[in-house]
């Protein structure tokens, strides 16, 4: 202002000025006319002024362009405007200044035109006022024409000419030589042309392209004129501002191959060529100066940016850059560290133009396997040859650290000196240099090994970690990591270092390594610790520049910043992914001793300060910035969500888990505090939902872990916050109310509860997140496009992708810029000009659209990360938590709530394939944890119902009711099949889901309808009566599941019966578990009919046919997985559920299914039949036995005939026939089963017995029973033998102390009930057999199918050995010892149970623990069973007692009758070889009269519990004793 204001305001005084300038102009040359020089004491004000304005205005690193003033009247873009009297007296001042413009004032005249032209605006008026400075200044020396016309016409006087003898001859007239104050002015001049070029791209072109000018060709020409130095080093460098645009490089690079400058073939005589080459060498090093050397570094870089020719010298040599590269390194930069100089800046200022070279030429390499075939006629990329220098042991190499040592020892002094700035100016390319070799150090070394090549790399990671050759230590990379301490003011040498760090600790194995280099300096270690620490803990918005800097340079330097912290976060990542030790726990402050490495847990040390403070310290300053401002930063985003990641990753690794978390709880506690503030601000965006995922995450770790310790406080208090409730152990639940864990309750739910006692609705984090979670997937509407095809530029996207450690794709959009920046290249020759901008500004869109693309795929992973870390968290908490903790009926009403917000969200909203995977997963998982509850509270009322303290403090205590439950159920179960209706079927894994969310749902209705139901599912005997069960319930609850399918008609059906036949197994095994759930309920005609008349029900039998293949496999020791075991007993399940309904046992009748089960091979492969069993020595701990495996295979075949017997009854002659083919088409299986099972060794046997001998009972009742094709000879030897092996068994499995014992278990305990063994498939065996005689007794009897003799006979010697045994035992007897042995084991077995309740209830009344009272609930299930037993023993005397009496009423008849007496004799003599006296008669009744005495009868008369059952017992016995006085005898 005081400049501008002095020209504007004081124009009497400028032009005084200008008039004694005058003056000492004609002054000054009348001296020097004279010869005499001119006096001191002069008059300089003006040309002074004229310096300080270019000096002031030639800085403009603000980016003020405050010079723009000057040339507003000459600018054309001001013409429209008013043109205000500032600009106008400025734009005088330059006219006044130039007008007239003697020789004196030339020089600071150009250069406060140079000073001026700062700006690309002033550089264009600059151009205009020297192109018409006659017009406008008077003066024709002031004019682009004179400018370059004096250079002409000093080339063509000073330019070398050769003589006939190729000698150089230099013209030696004076006047052709230039003066000082011609180089005065000549700079000054090339100044002006300097400042044009450089602000200005049409400038510069318009002055390069004028072919009376020819500045290029002369510029170059006067560097091989004996010109000074200096004056050449100003051209060097006018010449590379003339350089920058690619149309002018392109001439450049020609002009300086033709000229051989710099030389690149080897010269042709023995002359001395005059290169520059030959000058830096003779004449820079002699001076100690090196302008020359600077200029043609600057030129050369200039020319790489605008343009890389790549056929550049083709007619005479290989085509490429390399000699000017090799110029550069080896007569500059190998040099420059060993040559004298006046200025030690100057040193390290030709080391960073170097630099700048090579490292441009490495940042746009590229490598491609073709660089190393080194082809003649190929030009190699020069980023080659820097890169192979890089992988070697190579000098430029340990140069580079060479250079770093010396910055470190230069700055760790914390001193001021000279060359500081371009010290480490140097060091910051030389660290960027290195860090890009180990950037692209992959890609090279890959393409060295697909080219072939026998040159050996290292590999610059290898080489930065061997011995320093100054130190003779391996501290190179711990001279690297030094910078890390400067942080604060030297961030992009941090940054550099850190990422250099990263890299290099990323080869396997060495982690260790580089951290005992670092202990071993450990001062320098101590600061590095410290350094990183202060990385951290940079304030970003108290980096304050200086008033020269600019905005966008602020902006810079703070989103350095923002680098350096998230290259710090991401070291510590990937050092904590590496075994311990290694450098970045220590960093983090975990322990580092011979312990600790011995341990497998690390604590940290909160002695000294470490990056684990200073990222809690970073993430709570960031949570307290969120509370303030809205704004979002992404960058700084990104280092938050690396923060959250990396204290998960050290949460979830086992040996700092329990550390860190504990170091997170003394911080104040850092989780509870953050989760508090779910959710953050601007949570649409996809790095704060990463956040929100990695803190949830954490939590979840932090719920397991304490859970496991017993931490009940901890998981509490955290429950608090998930939960908005307080759950203290303390309270009573009489207080409970809905507003404490719900916030948006539906009606239906909150009738049950009490009305809150305040207002405040506590958050419930749990539910809260799925409100602001959005699941939907914005489409982006592609933008038309008028230069690129769409279809194309998708291809394009492909092309670019690549993925994140996320796992996701993105579009590379560096990658895509340039795709299409080249495509912008190929075609700018054929395109129109004004098409260029259009071209560009579509490329920009296109860019645009990309990013919106990776913004949308980060925020649907974002989603899917918080949705996956909720679900964890609430999985933990529902399944972890303790009663004392979460109480049940309060974890129920959460789950709820949860699960019908999941469900409506999911299904109206229908997101994403992987999120809709997910919130299954998630609804899945919480109705398993529902499901838990609802068991656990059955349980726990069933024993509080036993403790009538306790069941009289029940009542007080507010219960949901049960209706509540089945609405809820209800509402879920719709929202499920709803999803299944309206899903594609694009995920199998969604639909398993689905179904075993539906499967559970249908489990807890079933089981609710089934709490009061006493009956037990194992039962067995009461299966074997002959009469049609059908499920009667008409509870709200069984009309649930038929309401549901109903509504949704044959469209649900349609699609379950489908997922049943095709698909996943997986998905085919829940999908028929859902069908036989429902139909659990009630037999719905409309779904047999659809599965039965849709072919579905064929193509589960077809299926069940084609699996018998694989299941022949499971069954031998040749087996690879028991998959199609698994879909067997899916479809064998649906089946049997078909059979247990009559339509369905007639549908599976019509189908064949036993045809198809007669054909199948698996069931003759029984391994002790075939001997495999003794093959397998070595048992998986998952994979069944093999005998197991077959049982699984062969017991769903029998329950399901067993089924439709159940169903059909066995008057249904069809359901027998084919039941009784089946187990003829198996007979040798079934004959081994009879056979083997006497021997009692196994219980697997035992229990093939029990199940063959129920079948056998039912169905083999009658011969009527069979139809005609059944009544061939094979058959009736079937059934012979079948006859033969029941009386074997019956004779042998007679119920006695002395064999009961033999099998109980010797472990069984006097106050416990023993488990399974081999009593119960005793008991079921000879309940069998009983069942088998009294069907076979039921209708008549006759001699011929008697089943005893009143005594023992002595069989013939011609009869079998198996009839020979049978009729040695089989008299009266035999049954006798049944009924004896049963009421025996019977009465005993009522004592033990008698005795065993007695003693639980007297440990129940003395317990106070909960754990008790479960033990309570499963003490409770075993006197169930021993009920059942006690029942079948029952069952077992009533039939043998009614056997008895049967026999008894036959002989009483036969013997009163005369008739009756000669058919005895006349049959005896065929069947029993010794005739049947009176005497034997009367030995039978003597027998009788023995064992039914008083006290027998007693215990027969009250063996059962039921009164109706016992009036059948006493009927009996007072029948028997009836017939026992009519048999003769005494």
């Amino acid at each position: 202002m005081l400049i501008t204001d002095f020209i504007e305001f004081m124009h009497s005084k400028v032009t005084e000025l200008r008039g004694k300038a005058d003056e000492t102009a004609r002054t000054v040359m009348g001296f020097i006319k004279e010869g005499l020089e001119p006096p001191y004491n002069l008059d300089h004000s003006f040309e002074m002024l004229m310096l300080c304005i270019a000096k002031f205005y030639k800085d403009n690193r603000a980016g003020l362009s405050l010079c723009v003033e000057f040339w507003e009247p000459l600018d054309s873009t001001f013409s429209s405007l008013k043109t205000t009297t500032r600009s106008v007296a400025l734009f005088k001042f330059i006219r006044l200044a130039g007008e007239l413009l003697p020789s004196t004032l030339f020089v600071s005249y150009l250069k406060m035109i140079a000073g001026l032209t700062s700006c690309e605006k002033s550089a264009r008026n600059t151009f205009n006022l020297l192109k018409q400075a006659s017009g406008l200044t008077g003066s024709t020396t002031l004019s682009w024409e004179h400018f370059f016309g004096s250079l002409i016409q000093y080339y063509s006087n000073l330019r070398q000419e050769h003589c006939i003898g190729s000698e150089i001859s230099y013209k030696s007239h004076m006047n052709r030589c230039i003066n000082p104050q011609e180089i005065e002015a000549l700079q000054a001049v090339l100044e002006v042309v300097r400042a044009v070029a450089n602000y200005d791209e049409l400038s510069r072109i318009a002055i390069c392209e004028n072919p009376n000018w020819a500045p290029l060709q002369i510029l170059l020409g006067l560097l091989s004129c004996p010109v000074p130095l200096v004056l050449k080093g100003n051209i060097l460098q006018t010449l590379s501002a003339l350089g920058k645009s690619k149309e002018t490089a392109t001439i450049l690079w020609n002009i300086l191959e033709t000229s051989q400058i710099i030389p690149t073939l080897p010269p042709l005589g023995t002359h001395n060529t005059c290169n520059l080459l030959t000058e830096i060498s003779q004449n820079e090093s002699r001076l100690e100066s090196y302008p020359l050397s600077q200029g043609i570094l600057d030129l050369i870089f200039s020319l790489l940016k605008a343009y890389i020719p790549k056929n550049l010298g083709s007619d005479h040599r290989r085509p490429g850059l390399q000699p000017y590269i090799t110029f550069v390194t080896d007569d500059i930069f190998f040099k420059f560290y060993d040559r004298q100089y006046k200025n030690l800046t100057e040193k390290w200022e030709i080391c960073l133009k170097c630099l700048k070279i090579m490292y441009y030429l490495l940042e746009v390499y590229e490598p491609t396997p073709k660089d190393f075939e080194g082809l003649d006629n190929h030009s190699t990329p020069m980023g080659y040859y820097i890169m192979l220098q890089l992988q070697k042991k190579t000098h430029f190499l340990n140069l580079l650290l060479v250079i770093i040592d010396d910055a470190r020892q230069k700055l760790d002094e914390y001193e001021q000196f000279v060359e500081k700035d371009v010290l480490e100016e140097c060091a910051l390319l030389c660290l960027l240099i290195i860090e890009e070799g180990l950037i692209k150090q992959k890609e090279f070394l890959d393409c060295h090994v697909i080219a072939n090549t026998p040159d050996i790399i290292f590999g610059l990671n290898k080489i930065i970690l061997d011995v320093n050759p100054r130190s003779q230590r391996p501290d190179h990379l711990l001279n690297i990591t030094k910078f890390v301490v400067y942080c604060n003011w030297l961030p992009n040498h941090s940054l550099a270092a850190i990422n250099i760090l990263n890299m290099a600790s990323r080869m396997p194995n060495i982690s260790t390594q580089i951290l005992d280099v670092f202990i071993a300096n450990g001062r320098t270690y101590d600061e590095i610790r410290q350094g990183f620490v202060d990385c951290l803990d940079m304030d970003i918005s108290s980096s304050s520049p200086n008033f020269y800097s600019k905005f966008n340079e602020l902006e810079k330097s703070q989103k350095t910043y923002l680098k350096i912290k998230s290259s710090v976060v991401e070291f510590l990542r990937n050092c904590i992914s590496q075994p311990y030790p290694n450098i970045g726990f220590y960093l983090l402050g975990f322990e580092y001793t011979t312990e600790a490495i011995e341990r497998r847990k690390l604590n940290i040390t909160d002695s000294t300060n470490h990056c684990l403070k200073a990222i809690i310290a970073l993430l709570d300053h960031h949570l307290e910035l969120m509370q303030t401002s809205n704004i979002y930063d992404a960058d700084l985003e990104q280092i938050i969500k690396s923060s959250y990641l990396l204290l998960f990753l050290l949460c979830s690794n086992t040996r700092t888990s329990e550390g860190i978390l504990r170091y997170l709880r003394s911080s104040n506690d850092f989780i509870c505090r953050h989760l508090r503030q779910l959710p953050f601000k601007n949570v649409k965006y996809s790095n704060i939902l990463y956040q929100t995922s990695y803190l949830l995450e954490c939590t979840a770790i932090e719920l397991k872990l304490a859970s496991t310790h017993c931490q009940i406080s901890r998981v509490q208090q955290v429950s608090e916050i998930l939960l908005g409730t307080a759950t203290n152990k303390n309270e009573d639940h009489i207080s409970m109310n809905s507003s404490l864990f719900f916030s948006h309750s539906s009606p239906v739910l909150n009738e049950h509860f009490i009305k809150p006692k305040s207002d405040k609705v506590p958050n419930f984090l749990l539910s809260n997140i799925l409100d602001w979670l959005e699941f939907d997937s914005k489409d982006i509407n592609s933008p038309k496009w008028d230069f690129f095809d769409i279809s194309l530029s998708k291809q394009i996207f492909d092309e670019c992708e690549s993925k994140t450690e996320e796992g996701h794709s993105l579009i590379n959009l560096q990658k895509l810029h340039k795709i299409l920046h080249d495509e912008l290249c190929n075609v700018q020759g054929t395109i129109a000009g004004g098409q260029r901008k259009l071209i560009l500004q579509e490329i920009e869109s296109i860019l645009l659209y990309a990013l919106k693309i990776n913004e949308m795929r980060n925020k649907n992973k974002g989603t899917i990360k918080v949705m996956d870390s909720w679900a964890q968290v609430s999985e933990i908490l529902f399944i972890y938590a303790s009663e004392n903790t979460l109480p049940c009926s309060i974890k129920q009403e959460l789950l709820f709530e949860m699960l019908q917000k999941l469900l409506n969200k999911a299904v109206s909203i229908q997101p994403p394939l992987e999120i809709s995977v997910l919130t299954s997963e998630a609804i899945f998982m919480l109705i398993v944890c529902l499901r838990q509850c609802f068991s656990r509270i059955s349980e726990s009322t069933g024993v509080e119902k036993s403790n009538k303290s306790y069941y009289d403090n029940l009542k007080s205590i507010n219960v949901i009711s049960a209706d509540s439950n089945i609405l809820n159920l209800k509402s879920i179960l719709k929202r499920l099949l709803e999803w299944i209706v309206i899903s594609d079927v694009k995920s199998q894994k969604l639909r398993i889901n689905l179904y075993a969310a539906v499967l559970s749902c249908l489990r807890m209705l079933n089981g609710h309808l089934l709490e009061n139901t006493t009956m037990s599912n194992n039962e067995s005997f009461v299966s074997r009566l002959d009469k049609k069960f059908t499920p009667t319930n008409n509870s709200a609850g069984s009309q649930v599941p038929i309401e549901l399918f109903s509504s949704f008609g044959d469209n649900l059906i349609d699609i379950m019966c489908r997922d049943c036949v095709i698909g996943h197994d997986i998905c085919k095994m829940l999908a028929m578990s859902c069908f036989v759930s429902a139909l659990e309920f009630n037999s719905i005609p409309s779904i047999l009919h659809l599965f039965t008349n849709r072919g579905y029900l064929a193509n589960v039998i077809e299926n069940l046919e084609q699996s018998d293949q694989d299941l022949c496999l499971i069954v031998t020791d040749s087996i690879k997985n028991i998959k199609a075991l698994y879909v067997y007993e899916s479809h064998m399940a649906l089946l049997l559920r078909f059979a247990n309904c009559s339509m369905g046992a007639e549908m599976l009748l019509s189908a064949k299914l036993l045809s198809v089960l007669s054909k199948m091979r698996v069931f003759d492969l029984h391994p002790n039949f075939q001997g495999c069993l003794q093959s397998q020595k070595v048992e998986h701990e998952f994979l069944p036995a093999v005998d197991n495996r077959y049982r699984q295979i062969f017991f769903p075949a029998l329950q399901l005939c067993n089924a439709l017997i159940t169903t059909l009854g066995t008057d249904n002659f069809s359901a027998i026939s084919q039941i009784t083919s089946f187990l003829f088409s198996h007979f040798e299986i079934i004959e081994f089963i009879l056979r083997t099972g006497l021997s009692h060794s196994d219980m697997g046997i035992m229990k093939e017995l029990s199940a063959v001998t129920g079948i056998i009972a039912r169905t083999f009742q009658r011969d009527k029973c069979l139809e005609d094709d059944m009544k061939s000879n094979q058959n009736k030897i079937y059934t012979h033998k079948i006859n033969k092996y029941i009386l074997q068994i019956f004779c042998y499995f007679v119920l006695n102390n002395d064999i009961l014992k033999r099998n109980k278990k010797p472990d069984a305990q006097i106050h416990e009930f023993s488990g399974h063994n081999c009593i119960q498939y005793f008991v079921d065996i000879a309940a069998n057999v009983t069942t088998f005689f009294r069907y076979k007794f039921a209708y008549a009897i006759d001699l011929r199918e008697i089943l005893f003799a009143p005594k023992k006979n002595t069989p013939q010697k011609n009869i079998e050995k198996l009839e020979r045994i049978v009729n040695e035992s089989l008299d009266f007897i035999t049954v006798l010892n049944h009924l004896q042995g049963s009421v025996e084991y019977l009465e005993n077995q009522k004592r033990i149970t008698d005795n065993i309740v007695s003693h639980r209830s007297y440990m129940a009344d003395a317990s106070i623990d909960n754990s008790a009272r479960l033990s309570d609930v499963e003490w409770n299930k075993q006197y169930e069973n021993r009920q059942r037993e006690l029942s079948l023993y029952v069952f077992i005397i009533e039939q043998t007692l009614y056997l008895l009496w049967l026999h008894l009423d036959f002989y009483v008849r036969s013997t009163s009758n005369p008739a009756g007496r000669g058919y005895i004799s006349a049959v005896s003599e065929e069947c029993f070889p010794n005739a049947i006296s009176t005497e034997e008669i009367a030995v039978m009744k003597q027998n009788m009269i023995s064992v039914f005495n008083e006290t027998f009868c007693n215990y027969l008369s009250s063996a059962s519990e039921s009164d109706t059952e016992n009036y059948f017992n006493q009927t009996l016995v007072r029948r028997i004793k009836s017939l026992i006085q009519f048999l003769p005898g005494v």
